[in-house]
């Protein structure tokens, strides 16, 4: 995960880090005293299908988009590393993420790379709703995807937590769904413990790198 601080809106020097005076002198790329939805988060473009590839244009058109970030509307946030140049585009609601491996002059001609993989569909449509942006039309929608329903990810999260402290599944079930609930029927036979023992499964699944599938989205044809 990739993180970084504000930095001036012209490209410029990297930004400056923050030392912490009690370890060493050793640098953080990121304020530490800062929350954590403080600060921004840089993800990795090949495991966050909406991350825009910007390249250089191989093809000479008269009629293409342009890397004139000056003109975008919005906050903008980026974070120049040795893999290129990383932006974070804020438009009212709307939030718009690049990556330039090689970045272009200012005001030369680009063309989005996307590679033909299994998120290629969301990829594209990330790419044009870009385009309508940085030519400063309205956009309403991101692509993104999937839909996540919140309760349900909570819910996960706290089983999971509670079984990684130990407590037991008719514990973790009584704190969930509440003892009225769980009064009525034994509890080895109890659908809510199937329910409980899937969510701290689920759970499991997502901590060892089932939450990546957020950043992939789906495409229509896995829905």
């Amino acid at each position: 995960m990739r993180t970084a601080m504000e930095a001036p809106s012209a490209p410029g020097p990297r930004p400056f880090a923050t030392t912490s005076p009690g370890a060493g002198g050793c640098d953080f790329l990121v304020d530490p005293d800062l929350n954590a939805d403080e600060s921004p988060v840089f993800w990795l473009p090949q495991l966050h299908s909406t991350t825009v590839v910007l390249v250089a244009n191989p093809i000479a058109m008269a009629d293409t988009l342009r890397f004139q970030p000056d003109h975008w509307r919005g906050k903008r946030i980026e974070r120049r590393a040795e893999d290129g140049l990383f932006l974070i585009l804020i438009n009212g609601t709307s939030e718009y993420r690049l990556w330039l491996p090689d970045p272009p002059s200012e005001g030369a001609s680009v063309a989005a790379l996307i590679p033909l993989d299994h998120s290629a569909e969301i990829r594209a449509a990330a790419a044009a709703r870009f385009r309508v942006y940085a030519l400063a039309a309205e956009v309403e929608h991101s692509p993104r995807a999937p839909r996540l329903s919140l309760a349900r990810y909570i819910g996960r999260l706290r089983a999971l937590d509670a079984h990684l402290d130990g407590a037991s599944y008719r514990s973790i079930a009584d704190t969930l769904f509440g003892r009225s609930r769980l009064a009525n029927e034994p509890w080895k036979t109890c659908s809510l413990r199937d329910t409980t023992i899937r969510l701290v499964r689920t759970g499991m699944k997502l901590m060892r790198g089932g939450y990546l599938e957020f950043l992939r989205g789906r495409s229509r044809q896995a829905e």
